[in-house]
């Protein structure tokens, strides 16, 4: 791997279309364009018939004349091959081919959180509490693992990812979730310098989700993305955004003066202790929050056992936002959503209408309407009743009357 401080590509490479060969990958389909980079879906062929789907991100033709963008492409691919965890989306392979930098990536089956968290609020809906904390502990844990990364001189790494935000979260159709892209990540020894040029480090990320010291580029340590990661969470479950503004004065502004409401103020359902868990993280003073995103991920945890979530969940939601869109007169059915759970169902009830955002509703079928009689065939059917009941009233009548002249007659024999 290259070591030295800049990289610069031999040629400029040229543009790549699905079809294309690119070194022993043949790419299927462009997946996503970034400011940096390209990313495509590929297929690596060996041996024997051998195949595997990969993800190929190239650094784009326009920025691979860049020493600055080929630097930022060349350390995300240093630092993502370190990281070695479940919950993060792993790195196979980095060169260059044709003079275009690239690396080879795990490729994962599923919707970012952002792309999910859209669709959830198309529906008037938010993501239920329960979930929400699965996919934060989640998140957290991975995070966790970045931040206590060891490099292999045995110095510590301190991996401050600097960009968490919705759709740097997957969330996998076999279940799970695995955070992504740690093109701005940085060392925190790295975070606290200023550049070559003797400048402070440039804001990066997207500036709603960034943390408060980030923002006024104070020092930058691990609880950075913990903020970042509150902020997630935060949005998840209240079905809006926390920070955004009309324009970026105005996101930065909130991001280091907005009141930070409690999620429960704009949801019905969701438990006090949830609201403790985000005001933790959510703290603007760093030392206020969860000392590590392990102790954050450990809360939700805590969390979890009061209220817990299917392994099957993540795959019910995706299914029901992205597989068949509801017919519009099946939206007007929407009833409570249960998740449930080894220990039980976790039923999370709708909000009044109220103007609160409401949880996510499965698909009802409208109920079954009785069939319409005509008015005739009903009067017809009311006149018969009523000519039975008048017949058996007379049978009735004509039979007690027999019944008292024969209790008569007897009586006046006896009396003789």
């Amino acid at each position: 791997m290259p070591s030295s401080p800049t990289h610069k590509a031999p040629k400029t490479p040229g543009s790549l279309r699905p079809g294309d060969h690119f070194g022993r990958y043949q790419l299927l389909e462009r997946i996503g364009k970034g400011g940096m980079a390209e990313v495509f879906r590929a297929l690596a062929q060996g041996m024997e018939g051998f195949e595997r789907i990969f993800v190929v991100k190239r650094i784009r033709p326009d920025k691979s004349d860049s020493p600055k963008f080929v630097q930022m492409f060349v350390e995300e691919a240093r630092i993502s091959a370190l990281l070695n965890h479940p919950n993060i989306v792993q790195v196979y392979d980095f060169g260059h081919i044709d003079g275009a930098y690239f690396m080879v990536m795990e490729h994962v089956v599923g919707k970012d959180l952002s792309t999910v968290m859209r669709a959830v609020r198309a529906r008037g809906g938010a993501v239920p509490p329960a979930l929400a904390a699965y996919v934060a502990r989640e998140a957290a844990r991975a995070l966790h693992h970045a931040h206590t990364l060891v490099l292999p001189d045995g110095t510590p790494g301190g991996v401050v990812h600097r960009d968490v935000t919705p759709s740097n979260i997957m969330l996998l159709k076999a279940g799970g979730v695995k955070i992504l892209d740690f093109g701005i990540a940085k060392a925190e020894a790295l975070a606290r310098r200023p550049d070559a040029s003797g400048k402070a480090p440039r804001l990066a990320g997207k500036l709603s989700y960034m943390s408060p010291e980030l923002v006024r580029g104070a020092p930058v340590d691990h609880r950075s993305d913990i903020f970042s990661l509150g902020i997630v969470l935060w949005e998840m479950v209240a079905g809006e955004r926390l920070f955004t503004g009309e324009n970026e004065t105005e996101t930065l502004q909130n991001v280091l003066t907005r009141p930070i409401a409690e999620p429960s103020r704009r949801r019905e359902g969701i438990p006090a202790s949830f609201d403790v868990i985000v005001a933790r993280a959510l703290e603007r003073d760093p030392a206020g929050r969860y000392d590590t995103a392990e102790a954050f991920a450990n809360e939700l945890d805590r969390f979890l056992v009061e209220m817990p979530v299917a392994d099957q969940a993540i795959p019910q939601l995706l299914d029901e936002l992205f597989s068949a869109a509801p017919k519009p007169e099946a939206r007007e059915q929407l009833s409570a959503t249960t998740f449930a759970s080894e220990s039980g169902p976790t039923t999370v009830q709708p909000a009044r209408a109220t103007g609160q955002s409401r949880a996510i509703q499965p698909t009802i079928p409208p109920p079954v309407q009785a069939p319409k009689i005509p008015m005739m065939t009903l009067i017809g059917i009311f006149l018969i009743v009523v000519s039975i009941t008048v017949t058996a009233g007379r049978v009735v009548i004509r039979h007690f009357q027999l019944g008292s002249q024969s209790s008569s007659a007897r009586s006046v024999s006896t009396s003789k």
